[in-house]
């Protein structure tokens, strides 16, 4: 546009308040785009066809280092306290350094053109090429690169030592923000949602961590079902991520309703729902796991135990629904290669566990006959082999998900 070329061609670094003058607007136009390598490239290229000088391009982009700081800044909204500590610590790094460097900017300039000519090969930024009787400059380009590099690679010098005492000064200036009441569970981001496969993404890592998350109770329960003596402050921390799962799923089932109201594909759309009933399965996984552990305390407050024989068979079918539940939270991120084929696979390990469950249960039927458990005991352990059953049953129900059927 002739009306940006003669804006641009308005601004010479020719004395101090010249150099300031290019820096501002420098600042101000990457600041407005967002991207320092956008406008650097501009730069380039307005020095390249001799609408600005080197000195003013060199002007231009110290401002545009300091323009590129709006980035981190607006990344830094509503993020956790190190993320703004991280975002202010560019904007100080890069605002001194042109603070510091403008006094000597036209011996600096001096120096990168020294530079440019002694180790690169060059002319000075100044010598016209002419093609087709059009002149241009190239040196200019390559000048500018070196004077942006330059600025950057001198400024972390000028840092390097005083890192220690930089970082304390954040601390202060950003302190740690007082815990809320209800924390989030997720690390899910709301500022993903102009971006929905990234959204995706997150949400589906999320979805993995709840899998993992019923695996390490699935090894708590496993110490409990072996005990006599069942140690409570261990089987707490079932209850707690039970009660964290729940959590966990009502952010994940909030973002995702978000997400859907976007511009979705249709592959997008049924990804999130696919997500929302993997989550839901998980969450179930989770209680079922709580109801084992709270018929396991009743046995104990009942001054009961299993026999070696129930005992036995409750650990192999713990162990059978175990390595389904390993099974499917390792796939839970990869691409099914033959979905047909691990759908198959699924449905036989159910199946397995389903007749042994039942085998179980006629067994224990047979120790009740022969007057070896209880009323209660029968109840309780009933239960629980129902319980298992319903955990394999959701377990299924992810890995149909996983395979495309629901």
């Amino acid at each position: 546009m002739p009306e940006f070329v003669a804006w641009f061609s308005r601004f010479q670094a020719d004395d101090y308040w010249g150099v300031v003058k290019c820096i501002m607007v420098g600042a101000a136009v990457t600041a407005i785009v967002q991207s320092s390598s956008a406008t650097v490239g501009i730069t380039m290229a307005l020095a390249a066809t001799g609408i600005i000088t080197y000195p003013t391009a060199a002007g231009l982009v110290l401002g545009e280092n300091i323009g590129t700081t709006i980035t981190a800044f607006l990344a830094s909204l509503g993020t956790i306290t190190n993320a703004k500590r991280a975002a202010y610590a560019h904007i100080i790094f890069n605002t001194l350094g042109v603070l510091w460097i403008t006094p000597l900017f036209f011996i600096y300039i001096k120096g990168v053109v020294w530079f440019v000519t002694a180790f690169m090969g060059c002319q000075t930024p100044d010598v016209a090429v002419y093609v087709d009787t059009t002149a241009t400059y190239p040196y200019a380009e390559k000048a500018i690169a070196a004077t942006h590099s330059g600025f950057n690679i001198l400024n972390m010098l000028f840092f390097l030592p005083w890192v220690g005492p930089f970082a304390r000064f954040l601390t202060w200036l950003v302190p740690e923000k007082v815990a809320p009441d209800t924390p989030k569970l997720t690390y899910l981001d709301i500022r993903m949602f102009d971006a929905p496969v990234i959204a995706l993404e997150q949400s589906a890592k999320e979805i993995a961590r709840m899998g993992n998350m019923c695996r390490d109770c699935f090894t708590i329960l496993r110490q409990a079902q072996q005990e006599t003596l069942i140690d409570r402050s261990r089987i707490e921390v079932i209850f707690q991520t039970e009660n964290d799962l729940d959590v966990v799923q009502k952010e994940i089932v909030e973002f995702l309703g978000t997400v859907i109201t976007g511009n979705l594909s249709h592959e997008m759309i049924d990804e999130n729902r696919r997500q929302i009933r993997m989550a839901d399965e998980f969450e179930s996984v989770s209680d079922y796991i709580a109801s084992v552990v709270k018929l396991r305390l009743k046995m104990r407050d009942n001054n009961l135990d299993m026999s070696p024989e129930a005992r036995q068979e409750i650990l192999e079918i713990h162990d059978r629904v175990s390595e389904f539940l390993d099974w499917i939270v390792s796939v839970l991120t990869a691409t099914l290669a033959n979905p047909a084929e691990f759908l198959s696979e699924s449905h036989t390990r159910s199946n397995a566990i389903t007749s042994l469950v039942k085998e179980s249960r006629t067994k224990h039927l047979a120790r009740v006959e022969s007057g070896k458990a209880s009323p209660l005991k029968s109840l309780i352990y009933t239960d629980m082999l129902t319980s298992y059953r319903r955990i394999k049953d959701h377990i299924l129900n992810i890995a149909e998900v996983l395979a495309g059927e629901k």
